[in-house]
């Protein structure tokens, strides 16, 4: 649910699920796009190939917009 909410780009639903008090379902997909950039970090390729399972998540930002 919250995956392809996330995938499709809908704001709305996700706002809505922070709204809602459910906020913690984000923290699961916030914390992938961690571990990607912390393996990339690390230069393990191998971590980071089996952490990319979407397109959109390699282009993934930090909160620092990197």
């Amino acid at each position: 649910m919250v995956d392809e909410w996330i995938a499709n780009g809908d704001v709305g639903k996700l706002e809505q699920l922070v709204l809602d008090g459910r906020g913690y379902l984000l923290k699961l997909a916030t914390s992938k796009i961690n571990a990607i950039h912390k393996a990339v970090e690390d230069g393990d390729v191998r971590r980071v190939k089996s952490l990319i399972d979407r397109e959109q998540l390699a282009l993934a930002r930090d909160s620092y917009g990197r």
